[in-house]
């Protein structure tokens, strides 16, 4: 029988609460999808959330508040892309996990972490520490093959699907109009460590495409351990004229104008995994920057004819792609289904 919402379910929610545009959009679909139910985020400040703002139906909570009142909640969840890439700090993070676990089960609640990737990781008791803490919960979903593969047990119930960013509704603006603006977009990304090469080809990269188009340049995170803007600002600095085709937009929580932003570009370097995501689903021509595993893997698994080329190798893009008018269409139908049943058991216990 098809469940109904109440307005008492409360879920208790774990994520990567930095105003990073990619998981604060997997958070947007999560409380989209159940309009009924309350949302407590486990995170220190709300400067984090910036984007919920204001939403009568999320509250936020410290990891030891969710816990002692444990009772007064249907689940617990984790979200997320890249949750688990062995950070300095694993120990501490995997304990945080173990003790949310550990006590929803105590007391008979659902657990449940959906859309990951698991890995890069080079320890392998960093596999092992996980695999006991996933061997608890109740459903555990992953967006790419080679983490199915990494994580398969017969005591872990663990499924694969597309990026949950698939399952977001998008409208998407005409060819015609995009060809007569003429915007194309770049995502330029902070990868915690001075990478000055990077700098400099995205630099070169930029005086070509603004010869033969408008440019719009985005930042999809900037908090104190990450910040694109910073980057995109140096990137700039190096360009022999800061020109007037060029803008940047930066996302600082405010999702439905940067996704508008986003729509007017005709075609996208990608370098940022959600910018190549977002690039689909807009139908736009893409040139993807391979900066991680996921991508690759992404690419493998949505086997669709994009142009890839690795971080190492920038040399050898080919921005011509770009510049192509000729429209572009990727039949992502499937796909948008198939992401949406990250959600399936949080619809058994919540409702849809």
């Amino acid at each position: 029988m098809k469940k109904t919402y109440t307005s008492k379910k409360r879920i208790a929610v774990d994520a990567y609460f930095f105003n990073n545009f990619g998981d604060d959009l997997f958070l947007e679909i999560l409380i989209n999808r159940y309009p009924n139910a309350h949302f407590d985020f486990i995170t220190p400040s709300e400067d984090r959330i910036k984007n919920f703002h204001g939403n009568p139906r999320i509250k936020i909570v410290s990891r030891k508040q969710a816990l002692k009142k444990v009772m007064s909640y249907d689940m617990y969840i984790m979200i997320g892309g890249s949750m688990f890439q062995q950070p300095p700090n694993w120990k501490m993070q995997r304990l945080n996990l173990f003790l949310m676990v550990r006590t929803f089960k105590l007391f008979n609640k659902p657990c449940a972490i959906i859309g990951c990737n698991f890995g890069p990781y080079s320890d392998p008791s960093y596999l092992k520490a996980y695999k006991n803490i996933f061997k608890k919960l109740d459903y555990l979903s992953v967006r790419d093959e080679k983490s199915f593969k990494v994580l398969n047990d017969k005591n872990i119930n663990l499924h694969c699907y597309p990026d949950i960013a698939f399952s977001f509704d998008v409208e998407s603006k005409g060819g015609d109009q995009r060809n007569t603006e003429n915007i194309i977009g770049v995502s330029i990304m902070d990868f915690g460590k001075e990478n000055p090469d990077y700098e400099d080809k995205m630099a070169e990269m930029l005086n070509s495409i603004q010869e033969h188009a408008k440019i719009k340049i985005f930042s999809f995170q900037n908090s104190n351990e990450i910040n694109d803007l910073k980057v995109i600002n140096k990137v700039l600095s190096k360009l022999p004229n800061n020109s007037d085709h060029i803008e940047v937009v930066n996302y600082e929580g405010n999702m439905s104008s940067f996704l508008s932003h986003y729509e007017e570009c005709r075609a996208f370097l990608t370098t940022r995994f959600h910018s190549l995501i977002l690039s689909l689903m807009y139908n736009q021509k893409i040139v993807a920057i391979n900066y991680n595993p996921k991508i690759e893997n992404t690419l493998k698994f949505l086997d669709l004819p994009i142009e890839m080329v690795n971080l190492e190798s920038l040399e050898d893009i080919n921005l011509d792609i770009l510049f192509d008018q000729k429209q572009t269409s990727y039949d992502l139908s499937t796909i948008k289904r198939e992401s949406l049943a990250h959600f399936e058991f949080i619809d058994s216990v919540i409702g849809v």
